[in-house]
């Protein structure tokens, strides 16, 4: 688990596919924008207003995504750490 979660840690892309929220919104907008019939030029604006926000929304939601795995890392080691202590107690 531990080895999973660092190499979540390592790539970014990973870590924006386990941000199911934003991939959620995503469908969501794109469903509604397929369902609404949007003049060119208003299309064009949205779409631009849509991806300069979309990329800060982006990093944010990378680095709370890191700062999660980050947690469950620690957690784990944590875990494992005590595992080794009380084995090593035992034999």
């Amino acid at each position: 688990m531990r080895d999973e979660i660092e190499h979540f840690l390592d790539d970014k892309e990973d870590m924006e596919d386990l941000y199911l929220t934003r991939k959620w919104i995503q469908n969501q907008q794109t469903e509604a924008a397929s369902n609404s019939i949007v003049s060119q030029p208003n299309l064009q604006r949205h779409t631009s207003n849509r991806i300069s926000t979309s990329m800060v929304t982006e990093e944010d939601d990378i680095d709370d995504m890191e700062m999660l795995l980050e947690a469950y890392f620690m957690q784990l080691e944590g875990m494992r750490n005590k595992i080794l202590l009380v084995s090593s107690k035992c034999t």
